[in-house]
């Protein structure tokens, strides 16, 4: 699944448990001895009430003596609950149910072999805000509809089950809905009857699967053939707001399931593959068997730029290939959900590398985004995982860490002894489950591709690779990027290194592994120019000791020439660079390459980027100056903004530079035509909130009760670049509103912090507007609240953190992620003391 960020879901149990002769895994884990042959769920639903009711028949198969019965139960109201076993039926007594959701049945008698259980429930409809379990949206006046989240332990809110991704099996789903309303689910129908005012659906049993990757809609849908894709495919979308869909989907979708067969010598799992688009607040995307969901806030609209179209693409991509990994070959356990997402990712990429070789800058650099999250408090990839809050803590490092990681395997391994481990994994557990060691233990021992993996993923962060010398020698060494406290033990990885040479004829590549702190590398020529990380694929950051001379940037591909801006502009910010010299490249490259190249758009992001992360307010004025004195001072705003680094261009002038020609130009182009027709809108919106008086801002509010839903992401998007702290509370205000009920806020209070001089006035705000707040957040998304302020770097600003938050500690998760952030602010601070004082010298 993709998020808008990122994914989320939910779970529900039923566990047979002997206290004599079967044990459970672990108190929150089923035992191995249960499985399901089948179940039936049957689910009476009408969208705009809260309440839904359901019967369930699941078809058990024991190993071993057992009991009790252990049933997961989140929120659901259990009538009744019988259990059938050798013919004779015996009714269960309600009982309450444990910290992991547990509810246990002492059984009137032992039992084993096979049996059957029968529930009859009452459940909620999830608001708007919540995106788990069954949820509502739209208005319930006008068209409301209802969809599912159910990954990861979110169908126990919906029905009972063993909801374990090992517990596959077979569902049978029967709706009962009104009869005016149609209903999608992961499978087709197979019989339709009217009952008066209600409308019962069945729909054909799933293949074996797990509860996650189910999915069901109930509303007024409207269905768009793609007719020339292979499945027949739909789209299903709202009946009053049909979505524009790219006319190459169907070639999209036909390219990545005929390049994934191939690669992986394997057939497409499933016989079903539509897509269902609508607004589905936090949910960018959800890989659901037979029916994935699409936000239609991901659409690139009529005339995408470049880089929406590549983001787009790979999204569909992504969400196919998860019917490989993740549907038909799922992790083990939720420990080991990185063999979802990383193998998604990495196959994305290729993908589109494939499919739109003129297209493909979004498929570089995973790591880079990575970096961000992933510190010495972080939670690394594999972690202990008992209960859904543990399954919310590693953010995007599952699709970019993980995808970088399987990057490096690649370059080390080669790609045709990976394509044929890839093969072999998929031949040896298709329909079935796995774990990393599944995995690992495909490939020849001597790549040491096990501890390369479980050093990336069994512990946070990432190391700094230095090149230095030593006596005529060339060495390479490891150390953790971020500081460790005195009390951890000193972090190693195992590193597979691509290292580059250029003896003034050719390059040369070599290929190394890393696996001590300090290692000869025979074979490399100290006088020769040296580029660590080929392709630029490498989950480390590097610098270089050496007298060698730069390596040749024209002997670089497109990536590593990112990789290793990218790069420096992390050595500029943690001190190791000097920023001045860092600084002074990124305004050459503005100067001398055309103004619309990729190099030019990463060298506007970090510009644009240390405004907001590294220079404090004291200095911003200073390093406005220097900057814009070495730019020109006019640019030809109607021409640069339809380019696809316009917004950019405008932001950096507009936003940072103070330039008062950009401003101007973003009010009167935004007044020259509706706001769905803006092109760069997003960026235009911000340059003129960030520089609108009190009136004009209350103007830019007045907007959205009228704009499309297209435009009102883009003005939520906008309206936090505020430029007061009055500004502040009008923005926070209207965010709490009935006005934005139905979209996504959470994650939009960052905004306004992203201007050091409101940092405090944003603190005060969270600090004394919990209550308000925790009523539109629900607690699982409440816990990324810290986030807001993680582009903070400075010790005060640290401390005015954890006083914001010192009162929210008993939000489930919060305070691990208050721990990560205040870990990312201080090291920020301590690695950026240096590149301020350059700074300050400017």
């Amino acid at each position: 699944m993709v998020f808008r960020s990122i994914k989320r879901v939910l779970l529900l149990h039923f566990i047979l448990f002997s206290a004599s002769a079967v044990a459970l895994s672990a108190e929150h884990r089923l035992p191995d001895s249960i499985s399901v042959t089948s179940q039936a769920v049957d689910l009476n639903i009408t969208p705009g009430r809260a309440e839904f009711t359901g019967e369930t028949t699941i078809k058990l198969s024991i190993d071993r003596p057992t009991e009790f019965l252990f049933v997961h139960n989140n929120g659901l109201a259990i009538k009744a609950a019988e259990l059938e076993y050798h013919g004779r039926k015996h009714q269960l007594p309600d009982t309450q149910a444990d910290g992991f959701d547990m509810v246990r049945y002492p059984l009137p008698q032992t039992i084993i072999g096979e049996a059957t259980l029968k529930m009859v429930f009452i459940g909620h409809v999830n608001d708007a805000d919540s995106v788990q379990g069954l949820f509502l949206r739209g208005e319930p006046k006008g068209n409301p509809y209802i969809f599912s989240q159910f990954q990861e332990m979110e169908a126990r809110r919906v029905f009972p089950s063993l909801d374990e991704p090992s517990k596959k099996t077979s569902f049978t789903f029967t709706l009962n809905i009104p009869a005016s309303m149609s209903a999608v689910h992961t499978t087709r129908p197979v019989s339709t009857v009217i009952k008066g005012a209600r409308k019962i659906i069945e729909f054909a049993p799933t293949p074996r699967m797990n509860t996650d990757v189910l999915s069901l809609a109930v509303g007024n849908f409207n269905a768009t053939p793609l007719t020339d894709s292979i499945f027949n495919s739909n789209v299903y979308s709202l009946s009053d707001n049909a979505p524009t869909l790219p006319a190459d989907m169907p070639a999209l979708i036909n390219h990545t399931i005929r390049f994934m067969q191939d690669y992986l010598n394997a057939p497409f799992p499933y016989h079903k593959l539509d897509f269902f688009v609508a607004p589905l607040g936090t949910i960018a995307a959800m890989e659901n068997t037979g029916l994935v969901a699409l936000n239609s806030n991901q659409l690139p609209g009529s005339t995408p730029s470049d880089t929406e179209l590549c983001v787009f693409r790979k999204l569909i991509a992504h969400e196919v290939i998860h019917m490989w990994f993740g549907n038909a070959i799922t992790m083990q356990w939720y420990d080991d959900y990185w063999l979802n997402e990383s193998f998604t990712e990495f196959f994305a990429a290729k993908v589109i590398q494939d499919y739109s070789p003129d297209n493909q800058a979004c498929t570089y650099l995973p790591q880079a985004s990575a970096f961000r999250d992933d510190n010495q408090t972080a939670r690394p990839l594999k972690r202990s995982v008992q209960s859904r809050v543990d399954t919310a803590g590693a953010g995007q490092i599952y699709y970019t860490k993980g995808r970088t990681l399987l990057e490096m395997i690649e370059a080390h391994a080669g790609q045709s002894l990976l394509k044929r481990v890839f093969r072999q994994y998929v031949s040896q557990h298709v329909n079935g489950n796995v774990t990393t060691a599944d995995f690992t233990g495909l490939f020849p021992p001597d790549l040491l591709v096990p501890e390369i993996v479980t050093s990336f993923t069994e512990q946070p962060g990432f190391p700094l690779v230095t090149m230095t010398t030593e006596k005529g020698q060339v060495y390479v060494m490891q150390q953790p990027f971020h500081n460790q406290d005195k009390q951890q033990t000193v972090k190693r990885w195992v590193i597979p290194l691509t290292i580059k040479s250029w003896n003034g004829t050719e390059v040369v590549s070599q290929r190394y592994v890393l696996a001590h702190q300090k290692q000869l590398l025979p074979g490399i020529k100290l006088q020769q120019p040296i580029f660590i990380g080929g392709n630029g694929a490498g989950y480390f950051r590097y610098q270089q000791q050496t007298t060698s001379d730069a390596f040749p940037l024209a002997k670089l591909s497109v990536p590593e020439r990112l990789a290793d801006m990218d790069n420096n502009n992390a050595l500029a910010q943690s001190g190791r660079l000097n920023y001045k010299l860092y600084t002074d490249s990124l305004i050459r490259t503005l100067n001398e390459l055309p103004s619309d190249s990729l190099a030019v758009d990463n060298a506007l992001d970090a510009l644009n980027n240390s405004f907001i992360e590294l220079i404090p307010t004291s200095l911003q004025t200073q390093y406005a100056r220097y900057i814009q004195e070495q730019l020109p001072e006019a640019l030809p705003w109607k021409t640069l903004i339809q380019q696809k680094t316009g917004g950019k261009w405008l932001e950096l002038y507009g936003l940072y530079l103070r330039s008062a020609q950009a401003s101007s130009f973003a009010r009167q182009y935004l007044a020259s035509a509706p706001l769905a027709a803006i092109d760069k809108r997003l960026a235009v919106l911000r340059v003129v909130t960030s520089n609108s008086t009190i009136k004009q801002y209350h103007r830019l509010l007045a907007l959205f009760e009228t704009a499309e839903i297209e435009v009102k992401e883009d003005l939520l998007d906008a309206l936090g670049y505020v430029p007061t702290p009055q500004h502040v509370g009008l923005f926070y205000r209207f965010l709490l509103s009935d006005k934005t009920k139905g979209h996504v806020i959470d994650y939009r209070f960052q905004f306004p912090a992203f201007k050091p001089h409101l940092r405090q006035t944003v603190a005060d705000y969270i600090q004394s507007h919990r209550d308000s707040i925790s009523q539109r957040i629900p607690d699982d998304q409440l816990q990324w609240f810290p986030y807001n302020f993680l582009t903070a770097c400075s010790g005060a600003e640290a401390n005015m953190v954890a006083d914001a938050f010192a009162y929210w500690l008993d939000v489930p998760g919060l305070e691990e992620k208050l721990s990560i952030v205040l870990s990312t602010i201080q090291s920020c601070s301590v690695g950026s003391a240096r590149a301020q004082q350059t700074i300050s010298t400017m």
